[in-house]
């Protein structure tokens, strides 16, 4: 198969779907428990999925749409902004679930898969606290997994069967694969 028609035949697959990811957010990392779907803070400017970590740090999820895995960064640095604007409303949101969002929130990008160019940049990304994680559903045995493979460093693969509540994980627990940078504290 050509180079071309390669990328012709990624096209035509459809885009990964967070649902799975939303039903098991271990698939991710071990301790995630999701606080929001789809929480639009702005118009165009929408969190795919509200986490929190086993450190009671918020993550933002955020998947792979129409613009393609290259354009989750500008959609990230906008999260990132709209989030310390109306960081003491997200606060008051969520106050049951033990989550401030006065520190910048976690970002994990999903994608199928991300450009060489992405990739190097994901030092760039660290002090952001910006993670990629490409995912995949795959059909094993006749059912559905997600495979996670977060970039950079020691990479936790991880595969779950959609809506079973099954999760492995190759890396030790809250181990996520990616330098995290000290939280910015807001006043």
């Amino acid at each position: 198969m050509t180079e071309a028609a390669a990328t012709a035949t990624d096209r035509e697959m459809p885009l990964f779907s967070l649902q799975g990811l939303a039903e098991e957010p271990a698939i991710l990392e071990r301790g995630l428990r999701v606080i929001d779907v789809g929480l639009r803070l702005a118009p165009g400017c929408t969190l795919d999925l509200v986490l929190v970590d086993r450190a009671s740090r918020p993550v933002v999820v955020l998947g792979e749409g129409s613009g393609g895995p290259d354009a989750l960064l500008g959609r990230a640095v906008a999260v990132l902004a709209e989030v310390r604007r109306m960081w003491s409303v997200l606060d008051r949101l969520f106050p049951q679930e033990g989550v401030t969002f006065g520190s910048d929130p976690r970002v994990i990008l999903v994608a199928r898969r991300f450009s060489d160019a992405l990739h190097g940049a994901a030092e760039l990304l660290a002090p952001l606290a910006v993670e990629l994680v490409e995912a995949r559903e795959i059909v094993v045995d006749g059912n559905k997994r997600i495979v996670v493979v977060r970039t950079g460093g020691a990479a936790p693969a991880v595969a779950a069967t959609v809506g079973t509540g099954t999760a492995a994980q190759a890396a030790p627990p809250n181990e996520n694969g990616a330098p995290l940078a000290a939280p910015k504290k807001r006043a």
